[in-house]
């Protein structure tokens, strides 16, 4: 049944990605600095995908059915873990969530920021209250907000990190802060039901195709066997079965790449709608552009409230921004603007406006009206965002649901099919 994996291909796999994972530790080392490179991250993970599927394919190819039957059940109990971890980090981005809440109302109250820190610890358990209560500590020895989030490992989306940067650089906390609240609240409201029935579909994508893995490596073969042993044809269907087993067993290898993708696509957006990652792809960077620009003209509102020039405030953001692909576009927009352009065409240069954007943010600034202007682009944004996306998942949600309905009937049938016909053939 399992002639065709060799143990000794998928410890090359294993060697291949031991020797990946030891040439970033020779290249990077230990060095802090070196935390957010695209490249070592995508090494890291290449290596790590190596490493895992070939110890899991030299296991199977050893040890047969029960080894196989032990992978997918520590596959189901990953998922089940990476469940419980997801519903944990969520607990923890709402209770910092909560801090930021206490933060803005004690910084617009004018009441000292280590206080309501102190206060806030005080009421939490174990899992927040020690690195708040650290938190309130450095507040009092007069550390930056920003940093003492950072020193104490309080990890801040990226709505909130700005706004904490934005508070600490122009000495308003209290609006700053209310730019996060105002910005994840309509997030919030646009993107929940998008990303739950997204994370549904790459579950879906990957159980799925887990389950007819194991069918096509388990349960084909041994139809193959019975048949020939009585010396009956297999239904058409079934041969069809057959052939997709070869195949899947004998171009496993090609599958890694493809389960990677998979998997770093939801890792990603997991990140993102967490909260607790800024590393960035490429594409990926490219996908949340509109969510970047909202929350830039949510940042220009601010300034425009406290009559701040936007040119210096657009260069404020290009070295405050998290995403540093944000931040390359923010400066790129504030050589535009010492240049002489606009303020409104630098930054639809770089890609963060679109036309629209620009057309009604020069007719508010020419009545007076560009705070309220901004806000308002800010919410549209993330409706056309969340618009496009549902109606993205209004499509491929069906397609995914019918597409496994099919699989799942051809292979139901092609199992079924032969007892018919082995019942026929030997009555």
């Amino acid at each position: 049944m399992y002639e065709h994996i060799n143990p000794v291909n998928y410890v090359g796999f294993a060697i291949l990605g031991a020797a990946l994972l030891w040439a970033v530790r020779l290249v990077y080392g230990t060095r802090r600095g070196a935390s957010d490179d695209l490249i070592r991250r995508l090494m890291l993970l290449a290596g790590w995908i190596l490493l895992l599927a070939g110890t899991i394919g030299t296991i199977v190819g050893l040890s047969g059915t029960v080894a196989l039957i032990l992978v997918f059940g520590l596959v189901i109990a990953a998922i089940t873990l990476l469940i419980v971890g997801l519903a944990y980090l969520k607990y923890m981005e709402a209770e910092r969530r909560t801090l930021l809440w206490a933060l803005l109302v004690a910084a617009e109250k004018g009441i000292p920021l280590e206080q309501a820190a102190r206060a806030f610890a005080d009421e939490r358990s174990v899992q927040i209250g020690p690195r708040v209560s650290r938190l309130a500590g450095l507040l009092e020895s007069g550390v930056p907000l920003p940093n003492a989030m950072a020193m104490t490992r309080n990890a801040l989306p990226t709505d909130a990190l700005l706004a904490v940067r934005l508070g600490a650089e122009t000495g308003r906390m209290g609006p700053a802060l209310r730019v996060s609240v105002e910005h994840i609240d309509h997030f919030e409201g646009a993107m929940r039901g998008v990303l739950a029935k997204f994370f549904y579909v790459v579950l879906v994508l990957g159980i799925g195709s887990s389950i007819v893995g194991f069918v096509m490596f388990s349960i084909v073969p041994v139809w193959t066997q019975m048949f020939a042993e009585f010396d009956l044809a297999l239904p058409p269907l079934t041969q069809l079965n057959i052939a997709a087993s070869e195949f899947f067993v004998k171009a496993w290898p090609l599958m890694i790449p493809l389960y990677g993708l998979l998997f770093l696509v939801f890792l990603f957006a997991i990140s993102y709608y967490v909260g607790w990652s800024r590393y960035e792809l490429p594409v990926f960077s490219r996908f949340w552009l509109r969510c970047d620009g909202a929350l830039v003209l949510r940042s220009l509102a601010l300034a425009v409230r406290q009559q701040r020039e936007l040119g210096p405030t657009v260069f404020m953001l290009s070295r405050q921004y998290p995403r540093p692909s944000v931040g390359k576009r923010l400066a790129g927009a504030s050589a535009h603007i010492d240049n002489g352009v606009h303020w409104c065409d630098a930054l639809r240069a770089v890609g963060l406006f679109k036309k629209a954007d620009v057309a009604v943010l020069k007719a508010a600034e020419r009545v007076g009206n560009l705070a309220w202007a901004l806000d308002e682009m800010a919410d549209s944004a993330l409706r056309r965002f969340a618009y496009r996306l549902r109606a993205g998942m209004a499509i491929c949600f069906p397609l995914v649901v019918l597409t496994f309905g099919m699989i799942v009937f051809v292979i139901v049938a092609g199992l079924f099919l032969p007892l018919v016909e082995m019942i026929q053939g030997l009555s």
